[in-house]
């Protein structure tokens, strides 16, 4: 169909992420931010917008506003899940040679 199939784990979308995750320039998109792909996110440490997440577990803990369901998703889990979880984000790495095969 004239496109190819990327697997980067992003919606794209602009989510309201609450105040605590806000920037403070006073534009009313301070606390909207695009869904970052997920595809190398084991690379890019720190993470969050402003780098305060040292770990990508700190930075799941620490949504608020629209992604607050899934930081509380996340701490309801049992803690072997957690740990295949983040183990699993930790092979999103990025590819040396992203167009190989096309």
């Amino acid at each position: 169909s004239g496109g190819i199939k990327v697997p980067m784990y992003s919606a794209l979308k602009r989510h309201h992420m609450g105040d605590s995750l806000a920037e403070n320039t006073g534009d009313p998109l301070d606390p909207y931010f695009i869904t970052p792909r997920l595809w190398g996110i084991a690379d890019t440490a720190p993470y969050l917008h402003d780098g305060r997440a040292l770990t990508l577990r700190d930075a799941i803990e620490m949504h608020d506003g629209e992604g607050l369901a899934a930081a509380n998703d996340f701490a309801a889990l049992p803690e072997a899940t957690k740990v295949d979880l983040l183990a699993f984000l930790d092979t999103l790495r990025t590819p040396s040679n992203p167009n190989g095969d096309l």
